[in-house]
């Protein structure tokens, strides 16, 4: 099986791609667990992870143009009943620039085997969605559960470019979706733009198995718009026998 190798040009398949400069950690806020922090090597470069609590490994996937960070609302909540595993993506944060071709999909297969990780529950937005899609089509055996969060890509009809592979926006990417077995829901907000409105009815009606969520008050970054209504989401998703 051939991986998807995502090139830099490619990155507007799943979002905007604008590197987030480095910057110091924060501190921990009130009530969240202290993090282990360290990087893992990948092809051509590293990527900067966070880790922290103990339980069934949970892995955050972040938007494009943003960083880790963007999790900050859900991560000491989550990090109560999961090991809660969030890393800066190439070209973002305290994670190196991609110097050419790369793969999101090996990048984060390496970063479960750095940690020692065989299976894992993925939540990824935009950008990160399309990489846990990507991944569990790739590695299904290693996904627990699957949560895509504001995906969209280019409207059917619009090439994908060479190596990339399809979006949920194209038939042959909802197969993939539909294809996998694991629990997996995708979440939407209802102020989101029409093309990921558009993503979440065709889901709706063309694979049944995956549960749609329209979340009333967000926007693109739903988890950040409305995140006690994420959370309580969430939770009770990953919670589920």
């Amino acid at each position: 099986m051939s991986l998807p190798l995502i090139r830099i040009a490619a990155c507007a398949l799943l979002a905007a791609c604008a590197p987030v400069p480095a910057s110091v950690p924060p501190a921990p806020a009130a009530g969240m667990l202290a993090a282990d922090t360290g990087r893992v090597a990948v092809e051509g470069g590293t990527l900067y992870y966070e880790v922290r609590g103990s339980g069934p490994p949970l892995v955050l996937l972040h938007a494009g143009g943003v960083d880790l960070s963007m999790w900050d609302p859900q991560a000491a909540s989550l990090a109560r009943s999961f090991r809660l595993i969030r890393y800066d993506a190439r070209g973002h944060g305290r994670s190196t620039a991609p110097a050419g071709p790369f793969s999101t999909v090996e990048d984060l297969r390496l970063l479960l085997g750095h940690l020692g990780v065989e299976r894992a529950s993925l939540v990824g937005v935009s950008m990160g969605a399309g990489v846990a899609l990507d991944f569990a089509a790739t590695y299904p055996n290693r996904v627990g559960r699957l949560v895509l969060v504001s995906t969209s890509g280019p409207p059917p009809g619009v090439p994908i470019p060479p190596g990339a592979p399809p979006p949920l926006t194209h038939e042959a990417g909802r197969a993939r979706l539909r294809g996998l077995a694991m629990p997996r829901m995708l979440v939407v907000g209802e102020g989101d733009s029409p093309d990921h409105l558009a993503v979440a009815e065709r889901v709706e009606a063309e694979v049944p198995a995956v549960r749609v969520v329209r979340m009333p008050g967000g926007r693109h970054l739903v988890n950040r718009d409305v995140p006690q209504a994420f959370n309580e989401l969430l939770l009770r998703f990953l919670r589920e026998p």
